[in-house]
């Protein structure tokens, strides 16, 4: 397997949504064209990480067997290939911001939900941050500031 993350980029490719967008949404939307490398990649990475994330969750839900082992490894991998690629981006905030959305994964994990707000927080460790975070790392590597932060507090970030 090569060091670097260039052969997910088939398995994460990016497309453009056909059956379920109607003309009026398919013009209006951002074209995946438009968008720059660096968050085409953001994406990728992205899409590693929850990847990973379902994957480790898959261990709480089958008995103890080898298929937990595969879980464990295929997840840890997903996610060192994923910091990997994430270091390569060049945005030192970036790489702070996804790594702990990491962070964040890990410590949802182990959050039981026994009141509403705790499962409101779990919710927010599990898969919010990702979006959000993942969101205003786009924002910051299009070199956007002050007004995509208030639609990506919209997405439950901080």
């Amino acid at each position: 397997m090569p060091d670097h993350a260039e052969s997910f980029d088939d398995v994460f490719a990016l497309r453009t949504p056909t059956a379920t967008a109607t003309p009026k949404q398919r013009s209006s939307s951002t074209s995946i064209s438009s968008l720059l490398p660096a968050q085409l990649r953001l994406a990728q990475i992205i899409e590693m990480i929850h990847t990973a994330s379902i994957l480790h969750d898959q261990v709480a839900v089958s008995p103890a067997d080898s298929s937990n082992k595969l879980s464990i490894l295929g997840g840890d991998f997903l996610l060192g290939r994923a910091s990997a690629a994430l270091s390569r981006l060049g945005s030192n905030h970036v790489v702070e911001l996804i790594g702990s959305v990491i962070s964040n994964l890990s410590e949802g994990r182990v959050v039981m939900s026994s009141s509403w707000d705790e499962y409101l927080k779990n919710a927010y460790l599990k898969t919010g941050s990702l979006m959000a975070k993942g969101t205003r790392s786009a924002v910051l590597l299009a070199g956007g500031r002050s007004r995509c932060r208030i639609w990506h507090l919209h997405l439950g970030g901080t």
